[in-house]
């Protein structure tokens, strides 16, 4: 299934080499103040949802 996830990541122009798990390092304890969850980057902090670009 990972080979199925990068092949379908490289279809869509992701050139990063393993790019899902280059994603789970969001979830390390040494960021404790982001998360990834289905509707998107969010500081637990207070709870907000983070805009991914400026």
């Amino acid at each position: 299934k990972a080979e199925q996830l990068t092949e379908a990541m490289r279809k869509m122009g992701c050139s990063l080499n393993n790019a899902y798990m280059q994603h789970s390092l969001l979830a390390l304890v040494v960021i404790p103040e982001l998360r990834i969850s289905d509707v998107g980057l969010i500081d637990v902090t207070t709870f907000q949802k983070v805009d991914l670009f400026l």
